[in-house]
């Protein structure tokens, strides 16, 4: 895997594994604004980005001519997505969080606590999950269903355990 860069530190190009190549074209202000995949064939998959004054991006057109329509509140959140199929929405509170997403049928909801971390999720199946951070922060543990998911062990600020199911890790600095 290899990756090459521009003066600016932004990625030009990247190789795979499997040695396939990318290209990255940004704008001045380092946007994407095109993205080109090339093939074994010597064929190019382009997909390009066009974007506001802001930098927001706006447009992007897939390598088959499809596009994918991005659009913006007032307070420049993003508010929809639109792919001509299965557009997004994106709902927000008085604090900039996003509460709800909506695609088709389905919505996810999201809580915060007091101090802005995120606490609950209610998937489309009306299954939820809660988010367990200690006082400082830190996320703990994540629930679905109060079956717990994924567990987190801090020793002195710094994550020292992770159990995911049967998977158990452990880090040491």
């Amino acid at each position: 895997y290899q990756l090459d860069y521009t003066p600016n530190g932004l990625i030009r190009q990247e190789t795979g594994f499997d040695g396939q190549r990318t290209g990255y074209a940004y704008d001045l202000n380092g946007h994407l604004l095109e993205k080109t995949e090339f093939g074994a064939d010597g064929s190019q998959r382009v997909t390009q980005y066009q974007r506001d004054t802001a930098g927001r991006l706006l447009r992007k057109t897939l390598p088959d001519g499809e596009t994918v329509e991005y659009r913006y509140d007032a307070l420049g959140r993003l508010v929809s997505v639109d792919d001509g199929n299965w557009p997004l929405a994106y709902e927000y509170d008085a604090q900039d969080r996003l509460v709800a997403e909506h695609q088709g049928w389905a919505t996810l909801r999201y809580r915060y606590d007091s101090a802005g971390r995120l606490i609950h999720c209610r998937l489309p199946d009306r299954s939820t999950l809660d988010y367990r951070h200690l006082p400082g922060g830190a996320l703990i543990a994540i629930d679905l269903n109060g079956t717990c998911l994924t567990e987190h062990r801090f020793k002195g600020g710094r994550e020292t355990q992770r159990q995911q199911g049967l998977l158990l890790s452990d880090y040491s600095y």
